[in-house]
C-alpha cells in the first residue's frame, strides 16, 4: 500500500505549484498549533479566554513600550532592579545602615569643629561688603584644610596649570562675564568662537 501511495504523493507534489507548496509547508505547523490550542481550551469559559488574551496582549505592549521607548536601556534597568533587591537583604541592609551612621557621625563631628577662625554665615549681611573684605574672606576660606594640593598631593581633584594660565583665564572671564551665548544675534563673536571650537573638535575626531 505504501508503494502505491508514494507515487500519488509525488504526483501531487509535482502537480502543485511552488506557491501552494510553500503555503502548505508554512500553514501545517500553524494548523497543528491551532488544534492543540482548541484541545487545551476545550471547556474553558469564553470570558476567561477573552480576559487571558487581553491580559497577554497588554503585557506584551507594556514590555515593548518599556523596552523601545524608555530613556534607560533594558540592561541598565535590570541591573538597577537586581541591586535594589540585593540592598533589601538583611545582611546588606545592616551593613549599609552601619556605614551611613558612621558617615553621619563624622559629618556631625566635622560640622562642630572650629573652622580656622572663619565665622559661620547663616544669613545675608545687612550691608554690602567692601572689596578688600571680600578678598580677605576668600583667602581665609581657601586656607581652610591641611592638604596642599599645589605641591601635587592631590590626584584627580584639581587640574593645576600655571600662574600665567590662571591669570589669563581670570582676565578672559572678566571680559566675558556678562556675555550670553544664548543670544548669538547680540554676541556674534561668541557664536563664531563656538563654531570654531566645534570645528576643532570635529578635526580631532
Amino acid at each position: 500500500m505504501a508503494a502505491a501511495f508514494a507515487p500519488s504523493v509525488a504526483q501531487a507534489i509535482e502537480s502543485a505549484g511552488t506557491t501552494e507548496l510553500l503555503l502548505a509547508v508554512v500553514s501545517a505547523p500553524l494548523v497543528g498549533l491551532a488544534e492543540q490550542l482548541n484541545a487545551h481550551l476545550w471547556g474553558v469559559e469564553p470570558w476567561a479566554i477573552v480576559a487571558g488574551t487581553a491580559s497577554f496582549s497588554l503585557a506584551l505592549a507594556y514590555l515593548y513600550m518599556s523596552t523601545a521607548y524608555h530613556r534607560l536601556p533594558l540592561t541598565t534597568r535590570i541591573r538597577r532592579t537586581i541591586f535594589r533587591l540585593i540592598r533589601r537583604l538583611p545582611p546588606v541592609k545592616k551593613k549599609l545602615a552601619a556605614e551611613k551612621a558612621t558617615a553621619s557621625r563624622r559629618f556631625e563631628e566635622e560640622l562642630h569643629q572650629p573652622s580656622s577662625g572663619v565665622p559661620d554665615l547663616i544669613a545675608l549681611p545687612e550691608t554690602g561688603w567692601e572689596k578688600d573684605f571680600i578678598i580677605n574672606q576668600m583667602k581665609r576660606y581657601l586656607e581652610m584644610g591641611e592638604l596642599d594640593w599645589k605641591s601635587g598631593a592631590m590626584s584627580g581633584a584639581v587640574y593645576d596649570g600655571s600662574l600665567e594660565l590662571a591669570s589669563l583665564m581670570a582676565k578672559v572671564y572678566e571680559m566675558m562675564a556678562w556675555a550670553n551665548p544664548l543670544h548669538p544675534d547680540a554676541f556674534r563673536g561668541l557664536r563664531k568662537m563656538e563654531a570654531e571650537i566645534v570645528r576643532m573638535s570635529c578635526e580631532l575626531f
